[in-house]
């Protein structure tokens, strides 16, 4: 929002609004997140952990391997290694290439979770590109008719292997960059599982059963208990739809095997959030001055759709939708949605509504998803 005038003007400004009143839930805090873009949130993770003495590790290719035959593309943070590629700091790869020259490593997280000892590195951290569009995890469906699920999505995450993992740490270490790097306020913070490490108090700490806090990647294979990390949007609705998790910290101690679980030899820790979803909580908007002070007023954005990779998407494709829609009231076919021709002007409000809405989602979503894809080469047929 523009100021609402500027510095000696005799307008008054319009008085902010306030949070909608939640019965039963704590006042919310005043501090503010740091305003901050999607390739920063990006760096300022990485640098984080780099500092840490965490190994920096380049993103996997969405196309898995030729020899991987169960996955279509990579779709989570940990799946895929051994196309990935450390950075040239890194000690992994100075020992395995002699010099600066990054190395490919041939196995994936899942077979250092297992075996951490074959690990190349003790811990670290990636921006991982993930692409759902099938499988286990399909939100195909779910695109562009919730807020928070995309096809293409990236994943910041950081591991822990052979020695020295402990879930202490991890927990301590990760409000740490919440609530330092990134200055989110802990009173908007809820967590699941852990208490006693960095002093949440027990009225935000929600126990759940294996469903939601145990974690595995099949029926078969490393699993192990987890605590995600949810931000409270503050919004007057079901708990389900106001606490959006945020990061989910996963300690992977056993090997399931048909209904048995067996100990892993170590410890090992495999962390992801969603860029997304964080820079939604991250990029607030509508700050103004009145009377030569200013007045801050925090507008979450409600939907991953709003920020900024996504700002220009859909502000391009509005420019197509007006271009190729006919006469008022008729309907057209744009990639593979119908967009109503009653909605021509990018400031009526009803360019919001519960028809258009969607469909300028799913394309600005397809469209990032078939960019990332054709920039490894993958074309249609």
């Amino acid at each position: 929002m523009a100021f609402a005038r500027a510095r000696g003007s005799q307008s008054r400004c319009t008085p902010a609004r306030a949070w909608p009143a939640v019965p039963g839930r704590p006042r919310l805090a005043t501090a503010r997140p740091r305003l901050m873009s999607s390739a920063e949130i990006r760096s300022r993770f990485t640098d984080f952990f780099v500092a840490a003495n965490y190994t920096k590790v380049e993103s996997s290719a969405l196309v898995p391997c030729k020899n991987d035959n169960s996955l279509l593309f990579t779709n989570a943070g940990e799946l895929d290694y051994r196309r990935r590629k450390c950075t040239p700091r890194s000690a992994a790869c100075r020992l395995k290439s002699g010099g600066a020259r990054a190395v490919s490593l041939r196995q994936s997280f899942k077979e250092y979770f297992l075996n951490p000892d074959a690990s190349p590195f003790q811990k670290a951290v990636s921006v991982q590109k993930c692409l759902r569009a099938g499988g286990k995890h399909n939100d195909l469906d779910n695109v562009g008719y919730t807020p928070r699920h995309h096809t293409f999505f990236e994943m910041l995450g950081n591991f822990q292997f052979a020695g020295g993992a402990c879930k202490k740490d991890t927990i301590a270490t990760s409000w740490k960059f919440l609530t330092n790097e990134l200055n989110l306020p802990m009173d908007r913070l809820r967590v699941s599982i852990w208490r006693n490490h960095v002093g949440v108090p027990e009225s935000r700490i929600v126990r759940r059963g294996e469903t939601d806090n145990f974690w595995s990647m099949g029926n078969d294979g490393p699993c192990g208990p987890c605590t995600e990390v949810f931000w409270d949007t503050g919004l007057a609705v079901p708990d389900d739809e106001r606490w959006l998790e945020i990061w989910n910290l996963v300690f992977v101690q056993f090997n399931r095997v048909g209904d048995q679980l067996r100990p892993l030899p170590a410890l090992c820790v495999d962390t992801g959030m969603g860029l997304e979803r964080l820079a939604s909580v991250l990029q607030v908007s509508s700050v103004y001055f009145c009377n030569s002070d200013f007045r801050a007023r925090e507008i979450n954005k409600q939907s991953n759709f709003d920020i900024d990779t996504f700002s220009r998407l859909k502000a391009d494709t509005l420019l197509l939708v007006d271009k190729f829609m006919l006469n008022v009231g008729t309907m057209v076919c744009f990639p593979a949605v119908f967009i109503c021709r009653t909605l021509p002007t990018p400031n009526q409000p009803d360019r919001d509504n519960e028809l258009f809405r969607p469909s300028l989602h799913i394309v600005a979503d397809h469209f990032r998803a078939v960019c990332f894809l054709i920039a490894e080469g993958v074309v249609p047929r």
